[in-house]
């Protein structure tokens, strides 16, 4: 018979439970990290290195003869090859037909400094997956040829391909494993984006108000708005992101649409000409044909995502397996300057520029002076917002990150009346305001952010209620890049109130339900300061008659 358990041995298994349980704790609260960040350097990362060997080989592409807009185009055409190789879709006997026989990889093609091999490679690529990636080394229209590259061109292509030299650095350490572009995560992709950004320095970025999204920011609107779709909609709904930067909006929603249909699809396999109806529903538009660029670069990794390696080989005996984006659904142009089609969207989304009274005058606020719209300290989100309103179908919905300085809490007089006349010429859903997180939602970005959705104006209602989201600043953002929302940080506010009180988003920032019942009731009462005025007015009244 087992002797019964001795309390000593008892006390040590709790004690450690107790000790897994704050574990779990700690790490899902962030603390854990937060106290053992010496031995979690971001910086060591494989996709950092990544990232700074691209930020080495922009501008050694540019010594090198390249124009920014062409070394940004080849290093993308790069990342694909590298992705299409890593992943296996493309192998051995590709690149040795497209060398004549003298290499069996993308590194090795480049190193053997052959141009013409490149092109061959770049010729058959384009046959083979169409799209607009390959429609010349530094190109993506078929109008532009590209510049002509040479030997010096190639060796720094090999150098970011093969992913083991820290370019960055003058030491040129090599590292014991290279970074494998079969994983590329579409938070990698906007950081590609971002780092082309800086590239033009921070003043530029400003003037242009051109800060990248974070994918945990992303989701957080692509979440709002799923929400607020019916059936119909995640079914055959056209999406439009007119500020579309690095693709980061579109490709998750390419990536929510492609669950939503999955679960319809009998083993979860989603046939490739769905996934191109899926594809041809997602428009974008941006004034900087770079980040058009990236944002193809973006779906096409996207799309390629949903299908297997060996499917992928089928469909490029067939040739032509990539559609056309670039110039067709993805477009280099000012979204402000476009004419509403006969074909209206059900979502405009994204993060649409800030720029504001210091920066330069911008097209879209003569727009806005034309149509007779208002623009509040020349912001120039406030365009996007009108025009938005034209692109949509009757029951369409728009969900925006804008700056809350301009749109919750600038109690200008202008901007009052810009706030109010949003209120009443559009339906607004919900508005989450993160100003308590102003200084971590965006890298190199300090002004506070919003969300709002809303959509046209329902016939007939003068008023109505929306909710109002107000999440704070914690460990988990910093170190889980997650956003809390508690109970306390909800409540709905009417219309009405934003025309009575212009202050009523800041108050609510900080205030709960019952502390702003308190605080309306308190302000029926004359203020502190009146008073103190009255009896100065009254005691100087009483000293004169005495006299």
């Amino acid at each position: 018979m087992p002797s019964p358990p001795c309390l000593v041995d008892e006390l040590d298994a709790v004690t450690h439970a107790l000790a897994l349980r704050n574990l779990v704790y700690a790490t899902e609260s962030g603390r854990f990290w937060e106290s053992n960040r010496d031995y979690f350097d971001p910086r060591e990362r494989v996709d950092q290195v990544l990232l700074r060997n691209l930020t080495a080989s922009h501008p050694l592409l540019g010594r090198a003869g390249l124009s920014p807009e062409a070394a940004q185009a080849l290093l993308v055409q790069a990342m694909f090859v590298a992705y299409l190789e890593d992943r296996e879709i493309i192998g051995e006997e590709y690149f040795r037909d497209a060398s004549n026989m003298r290499a069996g990889d993308f590194e090795t093609l480049l190193r053997a400094g052959g141009v013409e091999s490149l092109e061959r490679l770049f010729e058959t690529l384009r046959k083979d997956f169409n799209g607009d990636l390959f429609v010349a080394p530094c190109s993506f229209d078929a109008n532009d040829p590209g510049p002509h590259l040479d030997a010096s061109h190639l060796e720094i292509l090999a150098r970011f391909r093969s992913g083991r030299e820290e370019m960055h650095g003058p030491s040129g350490q090599y590292r014991l494993w290279p970074y494998n572009f079969k994983y590329i995560p579409v938070e990698l992709i906007s950081a590609v984006h971002d780092r082309f950004l800086g590239e033009r320095g921070t003043d530029d970025r400003r003037a242009q108000g051109a800060y990248y999204t974070p994918m945990f920011l992303a989701d957080v609107v692509v979440s709002h708005v799923w929400a607020k779709l019916p059936p119909e909609v995640r079914d055959d709904g056209r999406f439009l992101d007119p500020a579309c930067g690095s693709g980061i909006f579109l490709v998750r929603l390419f990536q929510r649409l492609c669950e939503h249909r999955r679960e319809t699809e009998p083993g979860g396999t989603i046939p490739w000409d769905d996934l191109l109806d899926i594809l041809s529903r997602l428009q974008g538009r941006d004034l900087d044909g770079g980040a058009v660029r990236v944002a193809v670069f973006s779906l096409y990794v996207a799309l390629l995502e949903e299908v297997t390696p060996p499917d992928i080989r089928k469909l490029m005996k067939r040739g032509r397996v990539l559609p056309a984006l670039h110039g067709e659904t993805l477009r280099n142009e000012d979204f402000v300057a476009v004419t509403p089609d006969a074909a209206p969207v059900d979502v405009v989304i994204g993060n649409p520029p800030w720029s504001s009274r210091r920066g330069e005058r911008h097209t879209s606020i003569d727009w806005c002076e034309g149509e007779g719209l208002p623009a509040p300290g020349r912001e120039q989100a406030w365009p996007f917002v009108w025009k938005s309103l034209r692109h949509l179908r009757e029951n369409g919905v728009v969900a925006f990150l804008l700056p809350a300085m301009g749109f919750l809490h600038n109690h200008a007089g202008d901007a009052i009346e810009a706030r109010k006349r949003l209120m009443r010429e559009a339906r607004v859903f919900t508005v989450v305001n993160f100003a308590d997180m102003r200084f971590q939602l965006f890298d190199g970005a300090v002004r506070p952010a919003a969300l709002i959705l809303f959509g046209p104006p329902a016939a007939g209602a003068a008023a109505y209620r929306f909710d109002y989201l107000t999440p704070k600043a914690d460990l988990n953002l910093k170190s889980r890049r997650l956003i809390t929302i508690g109970g306390a940080d909800r409540c709905r506010l009417d219309s009405r109130m934003v025309d009575t009180d212009p202050a009523v988003f800041k108050k609510r920032l900080w205030m709960s339900e019952p502390e702003a019942r308190l605080f309306n009731y308190l302000s029926q009462f004359p203020r502190l300061g009146d008073l103190v005025v009255e009896f100065g007015t009254l005691s100087r009244r009483k000293e004169s008659t005495e006299k």
